[in-house]
């Protein structure tokens, strides 16, 4: 029930525990010869237009084991002619920072901890292959008028955009991990890998920096050497 001036009530909805195994529980949309019906959960809204606190949280989790494997976590769209999106996102923030979305896998005490992957799916037919972008947060440019501290006009807006990170792991007493960028083979032309910095509008450009660890490795001026032959043995191959 509502409450005008308390909390509203809860709602529990549990399934019995088991000596064998606990009992299942299952929520699902009706099925229809047109549209299959939708399913919403939903956190409450904090409309208290001097309230201090925060939207209701959801929390999706799986079952934890003592001595066996924790219950795995599915979310995928369903089958069809084309498949359904998943989108996974944070809220917009009308003044303040947008909320943060977090992928991670879970340490291990004795054995080697998760691995996370991320894949597109390939195509069998004529269609090409998905592609896989990874973008940082572009600066924002809004009007001038506005009295919000976090709102800027592009003259006076100078922070940096965000930036983008790719890094293997570090190793205390082993080889640190290995890290490769590579385009794909192809029947009649490989995929180019293109790398540059970016443009400066009325300053300096971004640079390019390609360096190796410097103890027991090659230094600066071997790596540029090596890539240059590289480069150098790349084109002959191509001249021919």
């Amino acid at each position: 029930g509502s409450s005008t001036t308390g909390s509203g009530g809860n709602v529990a909805l549990l399934s019995g525990s088991g000596e064998l195994s606990g009992g299942s529980m299952s929520i699902e949309s009706g099925s229809s010869g047109n549209t299959g019906g939708s399913l919403n959960l939903l956190a409450g809204k904090n409309v208290g237009e001097k309230s201090t606190g925060s939207g209701g949280s959801v929390t999706v989790r799986s079952g934890s084991s003592t001595k066996s494997e924790s219950g795995e976590l599915v979310m995928e769209s369903g089958a069809g002619s084309s498949s359904g999106l998943v989108t996974v996102g944070t809220g917009t923030s009308t003044d303040g920072t947008s909320g943060v979305i977090s992928f991670s896998t879970g340490h291990a005490s004795h054995g080697s901890s998760g691995s996370m992957i991320l894949s597109v799916g390939s195509s069998a037919a004529a269609g090409k292959g998905g592609s896989l972008e990874m973008s940082a947060g572009d600066t924002s440019v809004s009007s001038s008028s506005s009295t919000s501290p976090y709102m800027f006009d592009r003259r006076r807006n100078r922070a940096p955009g965000g930036s983008v990170n790719v890094s293997s792991g570090s190793s205390f007493e082993g080889p640190g991990g290995e890290m490769s960028l590579s385009s794909g083979s192809g029947s009649t032309f490989g995929g180019s890998m293109n790398v540059m910095g970016g443009k400066g509008n009325g300053a300096k450009g971004g640079s390019v920096l390609v360096s190796s660890g410097l103890l027991g490795g090659w230094r600066e001026e071997e790596v540029g050497c090596r890539l240059l032959a590289l480069s150098a043995a790349s084109s002959e191959k191509g001249d021919r």
